[in-house]
């Protein structure tokens, strides 16, 4: 299985726009009563399986950032979505690479990004966000995790790439 390794912030607001040209739509989901907005997705014309949800972890107010946190998230989209869904994870400030790193052991995919977090390591800043892609592919790959190459992460997301679009 191969997992995504993200850069850039795909907000819910663009979710609609996502899906009528064709993108998959993704639902970040940062706090913990969204559950009873999660039972409406499966009733949206727009979006079609398998949906690809995003918990965000770290947030003040939001879900927490420890890895029974994580662990319920997982638990939860497994109980709603059975396996009709795509589940990826964004950990806020210091504790980026902790949850991108657990939800690839369970099967997920990471986004990482200096959007999500400043740090590269304890008290050392990141100098760009390539520098946090290329910290997590090194340690996926030292669990023998096998990440998505670019190509592969524009065919998850249904993307259609730089030199198919007008921008």
């Amino acid at each position: 299985m191969f997992r995504t390794v993200q850069s850039a912030p795909l907000p819910w607001a663009r979710w609609r726009t996502r899906a009528f040209s064709g993108c998959a739509p993704i639902r970040e989901f940062v706090r913990p009563e969204w559950r009873s907005e999660a039972l409406t997705i499966g009733d949206s014309p727009l979006l079609k399986p398998p949906l690809f949800i995003q918990s965000v972890f770290g947030l003040r107010g939001g879900i927490g950032p420890h890895p029974e946190d994580v662990m319920h998230m997982k638990r939860t989209c497994d109980r709603l979505f059975g396996h009709e869904y795509q589940w990826s994870v964004l950990g806020a400030g210091r504790n980026q690479m902790y949850i991108a790193t657990q939800s690839a052991v369970l099967g997920g995919h990471v986004r990482v990004g200096l959007e999500d977090s400043l740090w590269i390591g304890k008290g050392q800043l990141a100098e760009s966000s390539a520098e946090q892609v290329s910290k997590i592919r090194r340690i996926l790959g030292e669990l023998g995790l096998e990440t998505a190459t670019p190509d592969e992460t524009r065919q998850i997301l249904k993307l259609k790439g730089k030199a198919n679009v007008n921008f």
